[in-house]
Order: structure tokens, then C-alpha cells, then sequence
């Protein structure tokens, strides 16, 4: 179970996934589950070889999402910015 501490980062993997799984026209819980979210935020994992011991990632989708989910997770807890490019992380949407 996520704490609220926690929250801020869920959501903004949320916004991330929605805002890719759109640009690819899939549903959002094929690039991630909300669960596969939480062991994220609660993980935080440095490496793709550590985002890939989370069920149901493997390879392929560690090599695919992987980067931009390893930069989310190293954001500091806070509020949740409107736009994360704004928020200076570099990661593509």
C-alpha cells in the first residue's frame, strides 16, 4: 500500500503512462499497471535490470519505457507538476 508521501510520485508515473500509452494508442495498462506503478514508486529502482524484477516487466519493456521511468523515480516527492518537461527531467512524452 502506497503512503500519501508516496502519492506524488504514483501520480506523476500516472500522467507520464497516460500521456504515452495516447501517443501510442494503446490502453494505459499495457505500458504499466497501477500495481507495476506502486512497486515502482516503492522500489525505486536505479537500473533496468532492478525495473525488470517487478512482475511483469521483462526486457522489452524495460528497454522501451525503461529510461523514462528510471528518470520519473528519481524525482523528489512534492507537488505534482502540471507538465514534467517543465520540471526540468528530460523525459519525453
Amino acid at each position: 500500500m502506497l503512503t500519501d508521501a508516496d502519492m506524488g510520485l504514483f501520480n506523476l508515473l500516472r500522467e507520464w503512462r497516460s500521456k504515452r500509452s495516447q501517443k501510442e494508442g494503446v490502453p494505459p495498462y499495457i505500458l504499466f499497471t497501477n500495481q507495476q506503478l506502486a512497486q515502482i514508486v516503492k522500489l525505486r529502482p536505479q537500473r533496468l535490470t532492478e525495473l525488470q524484477k517487478i512482475e511483469g516487466i521483462g526486457k522489452a519493456k524495460a528497454d522501451r519505457y525503461g529510461q523514462d521511468v528510471l528518470a520519473i523515480a528519481k524525482i523528489e516527492p512534492g507537488p505534482v507538476p502540471g507538465d514534467l518537461a517543465q520540471a526540468g527531467t528530460g523525459v519525453a512524452m
